[in-house]
């Protein structure tokens, strides 16, 4: 028998195939220590270490189990992470502001760093038309970047200043940023 605690904990993980799998080769394997982490389907994260439990008389009793909500160390870790892919993309255009030759090259190089080196899925420069108040693609790079240049490439060649991220970055004149643009209104939005 798991036990309640490991009952409970099959409930709630996102794998629970995977972590009854882990469980049954730690009850075979009886001499084995187990470390692994859970995910769970809400989100959160567990450590589970696993040790047996053996006697003085060398016999086997059980095993010992302890698990540690870790979900505020991850998401730190994972915010340094973020940080540090800023820090390498903000260093590396640093750099290609001295080396580029003209403004289309910095646009082009700076858009292929932030896909090289801060391994984002998509980059793009537009430029504001202040005639029409439309952002007009100029540079692009990325998993997205064959969109960019249709768009550019058609009649339809601006991205309207909306409620979309582009116009919420003119008209707040500040940086806004995005980890998921399908929760993002549309550009042309209200």
């Amino acid at each position: 028998d798991d036990g309640p605690v490991l009952r409970s904990v099959v409930d709630q993980a996102a794998d629970p195939g995977s972590y009854q799998t882990r469980v049954q080769y730690l009850y075979v394997h009886k001499d084995e220590k187990g470390h692994d982490e859970i995910s769970l389907k809400d989100g959160r994260t567990i450590d589970r270490y696993s040790s047996p439990v053996v006697g003085p008389d060398e016999r086997y009793y059980g095993r010992v189990w302890y698990f540690r909500d870790v979900t505020e160390r991850k998401e730190a870790e994972e915010k340094v992470r973020r940080l540090n892919r800023v820090y390498a993309v903000l260093s590396g255009i640093n750099s290609l502001i001295v080396r580029a030759r003209d403004r289309d090259e910095l646009f082009a190089g700076a858009c292929n760093i932030a896909i090289e080196q801060g391994n984002f899925g998509m980059a793009w420069v537009g430029m504001l038309d202040p005639e029409t108040l439309a952002v007009i693609p100029v540079a692009w790079a990325g998993i997205e970047s064959d969109f960019v240049a249709r768009s550019r490439n058609t009649a339809r060649t601006d991205v309207p200043l909306g409620s979309g991220i582009v116009g919420r970055a003119i008209r707040e004149n500040r940086a806004v940023f995005s980890n998921d643009l399908t929760m993002e209104p549309s550009p042309g939005g209200p």
